[in-house]
């Protein structure tokens, strides 16, 4: 008969629970690791799909960036808007998110936009390793460009209508680019018999008569489209044009005068003869107009500027010869005619007819100011450009765009824009 006693029966029972005892810590020791593996795992994912939104909100904010600029808003402005968009994406403090950024880069040529955010992300379970939170970076750029070889440019937004070919005008720019800025259903239209051909036709709002319009390098007219940039939008008056003396024509001969450089003002400058003007003149009409009145009028001068301002005008109505060319440098280069967006009346409008030996080198700008471009004005192999708040073509016209050399600015419709990273 085996008797067992009570001490043995007791050690037996103590070895048991110490048993359990020991495998209660060795799962404790294991499960720690294997937590804090999966805790880790599961914030590291947290954090990249945070690091995928940001980077969708980046990549937006530069697009639309780009766009603006393409569309003339300031590089400040811009510069803004992608803050406040990156601000609003990680405004929900609830998220645990921070990011920080410089500011965006944007080179002088506007033609793209650089963003680089540094974020922090915090954690959960991880932070049983010390692992506080988890960082990354997003970076984005956004590109764009322009078909260089703009000519005909309506900077509205709110003229009635941007380009118009009326009658039965025939309109050809030879390998140029029209732009409408205008908004509405009339921003590009060709009413009657009229016709146009250009390279690519942009605009901000409607085409009308697309049967009447003939692109040679885009596949069709492009409406609805983005408005582009005034390529003059930073020329000023700086001369103090009151202080100037008033200027009056001079007379050489029976049939030829000479206008001196310089401000003209009190009454207009009406000729029927030939007008010289001074070689790199800048002429100021003040409150005046410049009238050619006979189809025999001839004005002829280069490197020069005409600036029209408190309402004066430019008035070829009756077709006469104008050879004039705009400087290639200095504070005026490119600009052959200006009109004051300070002082001109918005009523105030440019009739210019030209004939078959007229030539015109340089830009028309007048931003504030409609164009009347009428007559057979023909500027053979020459640079005429021709940004207004709205152009009216009313016979035949041809435009040339090779401006090469001249001082004049390129601009063009816009190219798509895309993501470089």
């Amino acid at each position: 008969m085996t008797v067992i006693s009570k001490k043995s029966s007791r050690q037996k029972t103590g070895f048991i629970r110490n048993q359990r005892g020991n495998i209660t810590i060795i799962s404790a020791v294991t499960m720690f690791p294997i937590l804090a593996v999966s805790g880790f795992a599961l914030d590291f994912r947290t954090t990249q799909n945070r690091q995928d939104d940001v980077q969708a909100a980046l990549d937006a904010a530069v697009l639309a960036a780009a766009r603006a600029l393409q569309q003339g808003e300031s590089i400040a402005d811009v510069k803004q808007d992608v803050a406040d968009v990156m601000a609003k994406i990680t405004a929900d403090t609830d998220m645990g998110l921070s990011c920080q950024g410089g500011e965006p880069l944007i080179p002088n040529t506007k033609a793209s936009v650089y963003a680089r955010y540094e974020c922090q992300q915090d954690t959960s379970l991880s932070s049983m390793l010390g692992v506080r939170d988890m960082s990354f970076h997003v970076e984005a750029r956004a590109v764009y460009g322009t078909i260089t070889d703009g000519c005909i440019l309506a900077l509205g937004p709110t003229a009635p209508q941007g380009i118009r070919v009326s009658s039965s005008a025939d309109v050809n720019t030879d390998g140029c680019s029209v732009i409408s800025n205008v908004r509405g259903p009339y921003s590009v239209y060709v009413a009657g018999s009229g016709k146009m051909e250009a390279s690519c036709v942009h605009a901000a709002g409607d085409i009308g008569d697309l049967a009447a319009i003939t692109t040679t390098v885009c596949p069709s007219p492009v409406p609805n489209d983005g408005r582009i940039r005034d390529p003059y939008e930073d020329i000023r008056i700086t001369a103090n044009v009151s202080a100037m003396t008033c200027q009056k024509p001079e007379k050489i001969d029976k049939t030829t005068y000479r206008l001196p450089a310089g401000r003209y003002c009190g009454s207009d400058v009406k000729m029927n003869d030939t007008v010289l003007l001074d070689d790199g003149g800048v002429y100021y009409f003040d409150g005046v107009d410049l009238q050619l009145h006979s189809s025999w009028a001839v004005l002829s001068g280069t490197n020069v500027t005409l600036v029209f301002m408190n309402g004066g005008q430019f008035d070829n109505a009756n077709g006469g010869t104008v050879n004039i060319s705009a400087p290639t440098s200095g504070d005026w280069a490119g600009i052959l005619m200006y009109g004051d967006r300070e002082t001109t009346p918005s009523l105030a409008s440019m009739k210019i007819s030209g004939n078959i030996n007229s030539t015109m080198t340089g830009a028309l700008y007048f931003p504030v100011t409609d164009i009347e471009f009428r007559g057979t004005s023909d500027v053979a192999d020459g640079c005429t450009q021709i940004v207004a708040k709205s152009v009216d073509f009313g016979g035949d016209s041809n435009l040339r765009s090779k401006c090469e050399f001249t001082g004049v600015r390129a601009f063009g419709p816009n190219k798509d824009i895309y993501l470089e990273l």
